[in-house]
């Protein structure tokens, strides 16, 4: 993130003169391009402040077995001089010649100090002491430190280390500069690492022996999945490269591969049977394995063995409808569960030095070639939500004509993604491509033919016309790369044109039953996405990165409690083994004030950045393009002082601010940096703003045509191929634009991301597919909050008090000033519930159009 980047890459080492140039590559795909949309936000970004959980038990544990070390090293003084840290990080025969007698001699002397600290209580309360006194923490905590799980230093640590050392390593993985990787971490913010896996690759020079690396069992699946190649570990020769070939590499599209091709029978631990769900819906058991080197199709499986400690929602909030109510699973409760991760094959696509492209679909079998899997389980500290759904969530849906509109889309590229008859014949990459020019084609109106797409596909991927002289340099041939060419000869097959066809039909279509799948899960994902927010912002002084969202859980293991009948989960859980401290703490803080998590619930789903400054943006752009506007007066004030002093300017623009505020706009810091360096930038002028109006008014009257929302990538394709832009365009970018290429990169560059692109809700999970997060599924399915009682009408000071003595919560809005006294009497003058005096406490407050918006909450009226 951001922050990492400075601390780490920007300033390490540097004298604080130095300005060292930052080069950020991003493109117009995947994760990356809402911020490629809206590049404006990355000239003047707003860091968030990081912390360091110290206080955090589970970062004391580590912090006790580095303290442990430390102590060690104490010991070792007099004997012979070397590194406690590297001594326990390999064994003897991997250190160089000269250090092994010495190595050797203080691994002994190391054991035998942890034989004395098992066994003898005095050597143990010397251990203690020291640990007391280098963390500042109490006997009862060091005795915690030591005994209670997960990861106790005597029972875990120490014998791991023991054993390591009187073996040699000889059944473990080790790893230079990276003692006890399971229990601390080798670099700040870095997670322990386990399990781990061995991958052995052979020589890349004659006789160097090859390498044996180890590595985290979910990173080596994905960097060593069958037909994927990798230059991880080609560090002693340029042209190393390594994989695990596919069976084949031709023919058969649909292909089995033994996992003891790559993983030996003896370098195998075998984690039992796991359920998973086949190509059918059927539950199928497979063996897993547990590799001791490499790979993914991943499927996951959470297994609650015991039943969970449950906390409803609070009755008040607008969730208690929708969350039935909230499981703990904490290993501090002796209650956490076991999630299983493991992929039963993968999808694979070798590409070839001629060009050509194998496509084909791997999966793991047995000896026997029956289906088996390969993948890891381990307990970790969750949290599951209970959710009733709603009982015809695609009528909910039809009746939000714009959230229909924003989901259409999303439903058609899922069905080409998932469709199986494109299975071996294009990759889920190219799908994506392909659904997006055919979004493309069906935005003109027309039928989408093969010529129209591969037309789209032209333009989406800016090709450049191979002869620039004629009339028309749109009708010329164009050069095309290859995966450019690949796409475009896969539109000639009639079974890709019939998906794209069929996948279509939604995006005219009122949702039916055949939504409904899609619609749950695209419900679960926004509340798992929403819940992981909430998470983080209740919780900054852990790493609430180190959770992930799952909303599915797979089969029910034998043995495992039960989903209630009419309840759906949405799971959320730590990806350190045996817990990293993140549920465990947000245990207590909702036990301590679950309405807290509810408004954080709510904050999450609330308009993002992206979303505000588009609607903020959208509207000075159509003040500023009318020249009788004061905004468009003051917007060329700030145009003409940019020429002259930065004085000048910032004077100007803090002219523009104080109008905006005056006239109702939410100027935040997105939106000021948005104004500042898309619409107000350096060779903007008056007509540019026209222009901008015109797009924005077009692209509204297409999407109300076309039925569905046209992110921002197509509309720059159908506006590049509107001749009435063609000459404002040139004039605005300051060259003639000759090519629909270069049109659709102008017209690129003026627009910012909106509608669903913008909205920005994402949950982390590499083993999972969490699919489409909308807010808007919520607002129509949770009750509309209670209006706000306006501070300008007759005893409304009256009204919200009774409320607040009745209810327990109740909003104001008004202007600053009026909000402002209402606090203030409501601080001075308690409120009478009938047994108690009591003082409301303030839950939120929010600005929109000039109005202050304030809410409030009595908890002594609370129900």
């Amino acid at each position: 993130d951001p922050a990492a980047f400075l601390q780490r890459k920007g300033r390490a080492g540097r004298k604080p003169v130095m300005r060292p140039w930052t080069v950020v590559v991003l493109s117009d795909y995947g994760r990356d391009r809402v911020a490629y949309q809206s590049y404006d936000l990355l000239f003047d970004p707003e860091l968030p402040a990081r912390e360091l959980p110290v206080g955090n038990r589970h970062v004391r544990r580590m912090q006790a077995v580095f303290a442990t070390l430390d102590w060690f090293g104490h010991k070792l003084e007099g004997f012979d001089a070397g590194s406690v840290w590297q001594d326990m990080s390999v064994p003897v025969h991997a250190r160089t010649e000269h250090e092994r007698d010495k190595v050797r001699k203080r691994q002994q002397r190391t054991a035998k100090l942890i034989e004395d600290v098992l066994d003898r209580p005095e050597v143990r309360d010397e251990l203690a002491a020291y640990l007391r006194d280098a963390l500042g923490l109490s006997a009862a905590e060091v005795d915690e430190l030591f005994w209670e799980p997960p990861r106790p230093l005597l029972t875990a640590a120490l014998p791991t280390l023991l054993r390591r050392l009187r073996t040699g390593w000889r059944n473990d993985l080790y790893e230079h500069n990276a003692p006890l990787p399971e229990f601390v971490p080798r670099a700040l913010f870095q997670e322990l690492s386990t399990p781990e896996v061995a991958v052995v690759t052979p020589d890349q020079n004659a006789g160097d022996g090859g390498r044996r690396d180890a590595m985290r069992v979910s990173q080596a699946l994905s960097e060593f999945a069958p037909g994927r190649v990798s230059r991880r570990f080609g560090v002693k020769h340029r042209y190393a490269r390594h994989w695990v070939p596919l069976p084949a590499l031709c023919g058969d599209t649909d292909q089995r591969l033994p996992l003891s091709r790559f993983i030996p029978h003896h370098a195998g631990e075998w984690l039992g049977r796991f359920e998973t769900v086949d190509d059918t819906g059927a539950v199928v058991s497979v063996p897993c394995v547990r590799p001791s080197n490499s790979f993914p199709d991943w499927r996951t499986q959470i297994v609650p063995l015991l039943e969970g400690l449950s906390v409803p929602m609070p009755p008040l909030s607008a969730w208690a409808g929708l969350i039935a109510d909230v499981l703990f699973f904490t290993h501090a409760t002796h209650c956490p569960v076991e999630v299983r991760r493991f992929a039963v094959g993968c999808e694979a696509s070798v590409g070839f030095q001629d060009g050509n492209r194998f496509d084909a679909r791997v999966r793991f079998t047995d000896d026997a070639d029956r289906p088996a899997a390969v993948g890891f389980a381990h307990d970790a500290d969750a949290v599951v939500l209970r959710l009733r759904l709603p009982p015809d969530l695609p009528a909910v849906v039809a009746g939000s004509p714009e959230l229909l509109r924003r989901l259409r889309p999303a439903f058609f590229r899922n069905r080409v993604r998932t469709a199986t008859a494109l299975d071996g014949v294009v990759n889920t990459f190219a799908r994506e491509w392909l659904a997006q020019a055919y979004l493309c084609a069906v935005a003109v109106g027309n039928e989408p033919t093969v010529a129209a797409v591969s037309a789209a596909l032209d333009g989406l991927f800016r090709a450049i016309p191979t002869d620039d002289g004629g009339a028309d340099p749109d009708a010329h041939p164009v050069e095309r790369g290859r995966g450019h060419q690949r796409l475009t000869d896969a539109l000639q097959r009639p079974e890709v044109m019939a998906v794209l066809r069929e996948s279509a039909e939604v995006l005219m279509q009122v949702p039916d039953a055949r939504w409904a799948g899609w619609l749950t899960t695209v419900l679960k994902s926004t509340v798992g996405t929403a819940a992981a927010d909430a998470v983080a912002r209740l919780c900054p002084d852990v790493n609430a990165r180190e959770v992930l969202v799952d909303v599915d859980a797979g089969p029910r293991a034998a043995g495992a409690v039960a989903v209630p009948d009419g309840l759906a989960e949405v799971w959320l859980t730590e990806t350190a083994v045996g817990g990293g401290g993140v549920i465990e703490k947000f245990q207590q803080r909702f036990a301590a004030d679950p309405r807290r998590f509810a408004d954080l619930l709510s904050r999450a789903v609330e308009p993002t950045d992206f979303e505000t400054a588009d609607v903020e943006l959208t509207r000075f752009v159509r003040h500023a393009a009318d020249p009788a506007d004061p905004l468009a007066r003051a917007a060329e004030n700030v145009r003409v002082a940019r020429l002259r002093t930065h004085a000048e300017y910032g004077r100007a623009f803090d002219a523009l601010l104080t109008q905006l505020r005056s006239g109702g706009f939410t100027v935040s810091h997105p939106v000021v940096a948005a104004l500042a360096g898309r619409v107000l930038r350096a060779g903007t002028s008056e007509q540019s703003d026209r222009l901008l109006k015109e797009l924005l008014d077009r692209w509204a009257a297409w999407e109300e045509r076309a039925g569905f929302e046209i992110d921002a990538r197509t509309f720059a394709w159908l506006a590049s191929d509107d001749a009435s832009f063609n000459t404002t365009l040139g004039e605005v970018v300051g060259t003639p634009l000759p090519d629909r290429g270069a049109r659709l990169a102008a017209v690129s560059g003026l627009v910012w991301a909106r509608g669903a692109s913008a909205a920005g809700m994402a949950a982390r999970n590499p083993f999972s597919d969490l699919g489409v997060t909308a807010s808007g599924i919520l607002s129509a399915v949770l009750p509309p909050p209670p209006m706000a009682l306006p501070l300008s009408e007759p005893d409304a000071e009256r009204h919200l008090r009774e409320r607040l003595a009745n209810v327990g919560v109740a909003s104001a809005a008004g202007t600053a000033q009026d909000v402002w006294q209402l606090l203030v009497r409501l601080t001075a003058e308690p409120i009478d519930t009938g047994t108690l005096l009591a003082h409301p406490r303030v839950r939120g407050v929010s600005a929109a159009r000039g109005v202050i918006t304030v809410t409030l909450e009595l908890l002594e009226a609370a129900p």
